[in-house]
């Protein structure tokens, strides 16, 4: 079982590096210009748009939206277990006022009390310790016609486990699921309208963007 309160402790230690570390340029910078494509297919300027970060960090991502879609009148939720993260979130988009900021689990995504037409969660969900239950969580917090968008490390061959071993060092114990893992999971929950794969760098394991719509009982 992964030990959430080590693991926040570590990246309450990386918070104010987290901007400066050597996975922002063969990982994170390449995943969430990913992300950037993704949402362009699916804000429209104009029309008003409610998206949550499941794991915001320092707020990068955010940033990055806000500036990529200045026309699209965004009302932001981000979230994050990780006191540390925040602490540099509040400041990086102090001047944002469509922004609210929250701590909170991944698990507690209903406390933030609204649906969403979009959820991006970027390479924190394999530290979730019940991702099942999360996937319900993304499910319920959705607007009918949602999407999720979900990138993170993925277990697809021995080389991923191998690699991903070694990151756990830096950033404590995790479960990186496979493609085959999150069919099942999101089974019944969720279609999948596309899957990209973000590898840059050869030496890099698999990483994987999803884009999930939401499923609606008949």
């Amino acid at each position: 079982m992964i030990n959430a309160a080590s693991t926040n402790q570590k990246w309450n230690f990386w918070a104010s590096w987290y901007e400066n570390l050597w996975v922002q340029e063969v990982s994170l910078k390449p995943t969430r210009r990913q992300l950037l494509q993704s949402l362009d297919q699916l804000v429209t300027p104009g029309k008003p748009c409610r998206l949550l970060d499941v794991g915001c960090g320092t707020g990068q991502l955010i940033q990055e939206i806000l500036h990529a879609f200045p026309l699209v009148p965004f009302q932001i939720t981000g979230i994050d277990y990780s006191e540390g993260m925040l602490r540099q979130a509040e400041k990086n988009l102090a001047s944002f006022p469509c922004v609210s900021l929250y701590h909170l689990d991944a698990h507690e995504i209903q406390k933030t009390g609204q649906p969403f037409d979009i959820i991006v969660c970027t390479h924190s969900f394999p530290y979730y310790k019940n991702q099942v239950q999360v996937m319900h969580r993304f499910h319920e917090a959705l607007h009918p016609q949602g999407n999720l968008l979900l990138a993170q490390a993925a277990s697809e061959s021995w080389y991923d486990k191998v690699a991903l071993f070694f990151v756990s060092f830096t950033t404590g114990k995790a479960h990186y699921p496979a493609q085959s893992t999150l069919a099942t999971m999101t089974q019944g929950l969720f279609h999948l309208a596309s899957v990209t794969p973000i590898r840059e760098r050869w030496f890099m394991p698999s990483i994987l963007s999803f884009h999930f719509k939401k499923k609606v009982a008949l």
